[in-house]
């Protein structure tokens, strides 16, 4: 019992230590930002971006919506993003952040399932039909982490022109009142 008990012990030190690093480090589970503000399951029908641009709190500001396409038959979700300002980008692993309207980042589980690496072509089927997408690195996608992709907004809305910039991802500036930023920006 007292094996037992030590093994639950180092146990719970471990994964303690891990949540420890996950809250230090952000972008280990796709977060290269401070706050999120949208509705990712309501199109917008407002600019979210310009006023967030305007904001002096603001340091760092991506436009993005959360969607999802069929890449090679399997369902994937897909953060689709357009960096305004700052570098708030999607974190990746390997490869390079995707921005030509015919690259993707995947997340390294769904490379696996789709047997794809960085080079690869997969086909994206969107309500506009399909379309071919090179493999340019491998993402940790915000909600997903492996699970998901990544690609700029533009290539996304070639696929689905419903979508909308509906997410803010932001970086406050250094002595920012996050609350406050948060009830400007709403």
């Amino acid at each position: 019992s007292v094996t037992i008990g030590l093994a639950g012990l180092v146990g719970a030190l471990l994964v303690g230590s891990s949540l420890l690093q996950l809250l230090d480090e952000p972008a280990l589970y796709g977060a290269d930002y401070d706050a999120l503000f949208g509705n990712p399951f309501v199109p917008t029908k407002h600019d979210l971006v310009t006023p967030a641009a305007a904001d002096p709190d603001v340091e760092g500001l991506t436009a993005a919506t959360s969607g999802s396409l069929t890449l090679d038959g399997t369902d994937v979700s897909v953060l689709a993003f357009e960096s305004v300002r700052g570098g708030v980008l999607p974190v990746i692993l390997e490869g390079r952040v995707p921005y030509a309207p015919d690259e993707i980042a995947l997340g390294r589980r769904v490379a696996r399932k789709l047997d794809r690496g960085i080079g690869d072509v997969v086909v994206a089927e969107g309500p506009e039909g399909p379309q071919d997408l090179r493999v340019v690195g491998y993402a940790v996608v915000p909600g997903d982490g492996g699970d998901g992709a990544s690609m700029s907004y533009d290539a996304y809305a070639a696929l689905d022109p419903a979508a909308t910039r509906n997410l803010l991802l932001v970086r406050f500036r250094d002595g920012a009142d996050p609350s406050a930023v948060a009830a400007r920006l709403g």
